[in-house]
């Protein structure tokens, strides 16, 4: 598969989901919370990763633009076949158009939209790893958050 089509399935799978393309990047956002998509070409294989970062809006005083070095909180979309296999990356000479959308529309549901469903503390202290992985302005936030509750 070539990589301008894997896009345009990747881009049909967010649009559809309610993603918007803001600063050359596919975004979802609500009052406080936006995360956006990249797409991480590997420089070892035909393969892609796809990478989303998290910023919590009350820690950003302006967003310019959507910059990995802000995000507050990251992860990434697996690809996951049909059959069950399950991989960090897209290999471009393996997949196919159906497990695309499958592990898109399986990543926004499982580790995007609960983020905007259950609120940024509850999404946080359900999943340890991105907490802890999480900036020090996010962990800060996360203890005031838990003061005020």
């Amino acid at each position: 598969m070539e990589s301008k089509e894997f896009k345009k399935i990747v881009s049909e799978v967010l649009l559809q989901n309610g993603f918007t393309i803001k600063h050359r990047k596919y975004c979802l956002e609500d009052d406080s919370l936006i995360v956006f998509i990249n797409f991480q070409k590997s420089n070892f294989s035909n393969s892609y990763y796809i990478n989303y970062y998290f910023m919590i809006k009350s820690l950003h005083s302006k967003i310019q633009k959507l910059v990995i070095k802000d995000k507050d909180f990251e992860g990434r979309i697996h690809h996951y076949t049909l059959s069950g296999k399950t991989s960090g990356d897209f290999n471009l000479d393996e997949v196919y158009h159906e497990d695309i959308k499958y592990s898109i529309q399986k990543g926004i549901d499982k580790k995007i939209k609960p983020a905007f469903n259950e609120g940024i503390v509850n999404y946080l202290n359900s999943r340890p790893i991105v907490k802890m992985m999480s900036s020090k302005a996010t962990k800060k936030y996360l203890e005031e958050q838990t003061k005020i509750s």
